[in-house]
């Protein structure tokens, strides 16, 4: 899915499927597919763009647990504190 677009972002022939033909979106996540070109065009050898691949969706996980545990706090706060404290 991400192939072809990533492989022609990182060679400077920009978001396309087939190199030469108008640009079309074949790829679902935008920022994905850059992160994507980004690590093809450093030309790591496979094994080490994967591991990237695997640390950054790790810290991105991490970042989405943030985010979810924030939301859980917000929405089950008190919204009335008790008046037993008088």
């Amino acid at each position: 899915m991400y192939r072809h677009p990533r492989e022609h972002l990182a060679r400077g022939q920009g978001l396309v499927w087939n190199v030469g033909q108008p640009p079309v979106e074949g790829y679902t996540n935008p920022l994905w597919v850059i992160v994507m070109a980004a690590l093809h065009w450093v030309q790591l050898p496979a094994s080490k763009v994967s591991l990237l691949v695997q640390i950054i969706a790790a810290g991105l996980l991490a970042v989405d647990f943030g985010f979810v545990r924030e939301a859980a706090l917000a929405l089950t706060a008190d919204p009335m504190p008790s008046r037993s404290a008088r």
